[in-house]
């Protein structure tokens, strides 16, 4: 997901970019990933936070008109990474023995999610 905001100062667009960190780090530039930047994804991944990857760019000479017009392959790419936004979600209290009553119902239960594997896998442990 993508926004594109008008800096009022300097009348500047730029580009600010969310989503799994798989894929923004394709759409960065090389040289703005951490060396680290796969070593701390899978150490919050396993810890069950969910991960989301921030990432900029500056649109320069470009004009309200031209924003206007953009597809959005010509806004995500070349992107400077910003960084990781780690949220924790924890689980309900009710969720342990939710799921223990459908089990013990033989109710087949399963989890749908758009995380990060290791994350799905931490939260369903």
């Amino acid at each position: 997901m993508s926004v594109i905001v008008k800096n009022k100062v300097n009348q500047q667009f730029t580009a600010f970019v969310k989503g799994s960190p798989e894929k923004i780090s394709t759409l960065c530039l090389p040289e703005s990933l951490p060396q680290d930047f796969n070593s701390t994804l899978n150490e919050y991944t396993q810890k069950g936070y969910r991960v989301i990857a921030l990432a900029s760019r500056v649109l320069e000479g470009t004009n309200f008109m031209q924003v206007q017009g953009f597809q959005r392959e010509q806004v995500e790419g070349k992107l400077t990474f910003l960084g990781f936004l780690v949220m924790e979600n924890k689980l309900k209290e009710a969720t342990a023995g939710t799921i223990r009553t459908l089990n013990d119902c033989k109710i087949r239960t399963i989890m749908a999610t758009g995380d990060n594997t290791l994350t799905a896998i931490s939260v369903g442990r």
